[in-house]
């Protein structure tokens, strides 16, 4: 239970139990009322039935009655009124009272306590008349034997009256009365003296000082047999003297039983109409603050949490990790940064879906936790970059190897088909306090070395080395001027010839990029690889080669240059852009040129990545289109043979590797050979890259290429001089004539 619903149920037990109490107040509170009420209307009636029945003449009695205000006589007139009374049944006690409290008469019914064990009831009594002091007060005598033996029976002694009265006062404020009997079978009125009930002194004096009529409802009453006793006070008065105080004691045990269940039948229909008012109005305030703190749980996660992966957030992290780090430097302690990117995560997501993207960073969030120990704090920093940290020391749960096993690489299935997916990641590693004390400093420093990871490779593991930050550094320098350089126009093709490894003469042309920088001048594309692993600026520099290329292949064609095709370098960022190929397409149009006119070259690394799916399709579209497909730079290591048949090639362009000891070592010939004849029996062209010595050229002429490139035909040139080099190369034809044996042309 949590203390939240502690307090709340605390709150209501303790507004239950005041409900209860207030309640039962209420019902007290109304008992009283209703009671005296009740016993108000039952007794004024009768006395002032009894106070007119006395009669106007009161005795004015001297000696030893001078205290009696009331004579035998009347008490005899008024025997019939008091047994008429009596006989009603819950009126059982009638008492005259003087200025003094002192009883002057006092009548039951008999019936009232003919329940009682007279022994019982004698030695109450006994004990009553001794707490008053032996205040015993009797007028008349008595008559008869029968009437003695019924005070003996109750265990008083009978006293007859010899004309003396005590009259003194003991001056207690409760004054127990005695039975006045009167046994005479004439007289029809019976009583024992089992009923004393205490006369309250300061009522009697009220009433003889100012009230005519009083009802008390004592708490408890001392009569036998009676529960609930209600004593109705009246004034006897004559002129402007009063005379007597009349009492009556009505029974009010059935009125009060009645009137406690009506009044705890209302109360429990009040408390349901509170409850109804109030109870369901807090118990939809409680279910309220039980669905405000979900919310305030949710939020609470949703702003520490992942809510794909469920790892920390970025925002989790960043407030974590600084206390880490002081209680590892505190504990004089190591850990240890790392920063995991999902490679070419891009591409999972424009040719799969994100849906697959989804599930792959999943899946790297599950393998990662596994990985790890519970003390590491997990975390996806945005997109697909992830982190790891562990700053006790300990990596995982393995005390014998305490080094995290990244997979190279795993596949992901694909619902709902049998296709899967390649998946690797490349991880940079800080380590504290070697590469940083502060989490921005380890930031830093673990993000340069997850960059020289994906530079190396895919699934490749860095740490950090401080040379990395001089190299960031330029490359940051770097990446700031080319981007300048592309708004201003610096990014530019050179052209290099493709000649017929038969005849000699130009074939066609390939679109070299180049950066004419401000102050270094011409710059070839290896001085800025860096720059081209950028994919938006991948997407910037098409699209301008694209405009440069074809407006250059516009002028040839119109002076009537015979260049053929041209070979246009394309990235996956290009091939993967919505709407690349139709921006072909309409260039093209727009140009007055052909898709035969135009070669899209492609490398290895480029096609035989994570998205090639994707990317063979849009080859296909594009050769289908009447364009040219050349793989570019074969044999890298990233392509396999049962690849060439899937794609939609025309040449196949052997790297430069293969070409630069093909005179001398035996193996590269073996292997370029095995091209060949495997591009013959698929029916692509073979060209042969990087010949820049004669020798080469002998050589490739021997082994069969179809077409050769490089520097022993023409380095790059500017698009002004390439009709230029085109008359000069095919002038210097080795084999053939110039503008001899254009039919056997290979393309």
């Amino acid at each position: 239970m949590t203390h939240t619903q502690i307090k709340f149920a605390l709150l209501i037990l303790v507004s239950s139990l005041s409900f209860l109490a207030i309640g039962n107040l209420a019902v007290e509170y109304s008992q009283q009322t209703l009671l005296s009420k009740q016993a108000d209307a039952t007794g004024r009636d009768w006395a002032h039935y009894l106070d007119n029945r006395l009669g106007n003449e009161f005795p004015v009695l001297t000696g030893s009655q001078a205290g009696a205000l009331i004579s035998d006589e009347q008490l005899a007139g008024i025997d019939g009124a008091i047994s008429e009374i009596l006989a009603l049944g819950n009126i059982f006690q009638i008492d005259f009272i003087d200025a003094n409290c002192s009883c002057l008469a006092s009548f039951a019914n008999p019936a009232q306590f003919s329940s009682a064990d007279p022994q019982q009831a004698g030695a109450a009594n006994q004990g009553h008349l001794a707490a008053s002091g032996g205040d015993i007060r009797m007028s008349p005598p008595l008559r008869s034997g029968a009437a003695r033996s019924a005070f003996e029976a109750a265990g008083q002694p009978a006293r007859p009256f010899a004309g003396q009265r005590q009259t003194e006062h003991t001056g207690s404020d409760y004054i127990l009365n005695y039975i006045r009997y009167d046994a005479s079978p004439e007289a029809g009125v019976s009583g024992a003296p089992y009923g004393f009930q205490p006369v309250d002194r300061k009522i009697i004096q009220s009433i003889w000082m100012s009230e005519a009529h009083q009802v008390a409802i004592p708490r408890s009453g001392l009569v036998e047999g009676v529960g609930t006793v209600a004593e109705i006070y009246h004034r006897i008065q004559r002129g402007d003297q009063t005379k007597l105080v009349l009492r009556l004691l009505v029974d009010m045990d059935v009125m009060a039983k009645r009137n406690r269940a009506i009044l705890y039948l209302a109360s429990i229909l009040i408390l349901l109409l509170l409850f109804l008012s109030f109870g369901y109005p807090a118990i939809r305030h409680v279910q309220n603050l039980r669905v405000q703190r979900e919310a305030d749980e949710k939020a609470y996660f949703l702003a520490n949490h992942d809510v794909l992966t469920g790892l920390a957030n970025r925002n989790a992290f960043q407030e974590e990790m600084p206390a880490r780090l002081q209680g590892c430097n505190a504990s004089g302690g190591g850990g240890a940064l790392f920063l995991i990117d999902i490679d070419d995560f891009k591409e999972i997501n424009d040719f799969y879906g994100h849906y697959v993207g989804d599930h792959v960073l999943q899946m790297v969030a599950k393998i990662l936790t596994e990985q790890c120990s519970e003390n590491c704090l997990v975390a996806r920093l945005g997109g697909d970059e992830l982190a790891i940290a562990s700053c006790d020391g300990f990596l995982t749960n393995n005390a014998e190897m305490d080094e995290i096993v990244f997979p190279s690489e795993f596949q992901v299935d694909l619902a709902g088909s049998r296709e899967t997916v390649d998946v690797s990641f490349s991880v940079g590693i800080a380590r504290f306090p070697r590469d940083g004390t502060e989490l921005s400093e380890l930031m830093r420093n673990a993000d340069l070395a997850l960059y020289a990871a994906k530079n190396a490779g895919k699934s490749a593991v860095r740490e950090y080395h401080p040379q990395m930050k001089i190299g960031f550094h330029q490359r940051q320098v770097l990446f700031n001027e080319f981007r300048a350089g592309l708004k201003t126009s610096q990014i530019f093709p050179f052209y290099q010839p493709v000649v017929c490894t038969r005849t000699g003469l130009v074939q066609g042309v390939e679109a070299l990029v180049r950066w004419r920088h401000p102050t270094r001048g011409i710059i070839s594309a290896s001085e800025f690889a860096d720059v081209l692993e950028d994919r938006e600026i991948c997407e910037m520099i098409g699209c301008q080669m694209l405009e440069k290329v074809t407006a250059d292949m516009a002028r040839w064609k119109q002076a009537d240059v015979r260049f053929r095709r041209v070979g246009f370098n394309v990235s996956a960022a290009n091939l993967l852009r919505s709407g690349f190929t139709s921006e072909i397409v309409s260039t093209l149009t727009r140009r007055g040129l052909t898709p035969q006119e135009l070669a899209i070259e492609v490398t290895e690394k480029t096609i035989f990545g994570t998205s090639s799916k994707s990317l063979f399709g849009k080859l296909h579209e594009l050769r289908d289109m009447g364009c040219d497909v050349v793989l570019d730079d074969f044999g890298t290591g990233y392509s396999s043979i049962t690849h060439l048949k899937e794609l939609p090639y025309s040449f196949i362009k052997v790297a430069k590797t293969f070409i630069g000891n093909i005179s001398d070592d035996m193996q590269d010939q073996a292997i370029v050979s095995s091209l060949i004849e495997l591009g013959k029996s698929l029916d692509y062209k073979v060209v042969a890259e990087g010949v820049e010595t004669h020798a080469q050229y002998e050589k490739i002429k021997e082994l069969g290429f179809h077409l050769s490139q490089g520097y022993y035909f023409s380095e790059p040139v500017p698009a002004r001089d390439v009709p230029e080099i085109i008359e000069e190369v095919s002038a210097r034809s080795f084999r053939f004539p110039p503008n001899h044996g254009l039919h056997e042309d290979v393309a």
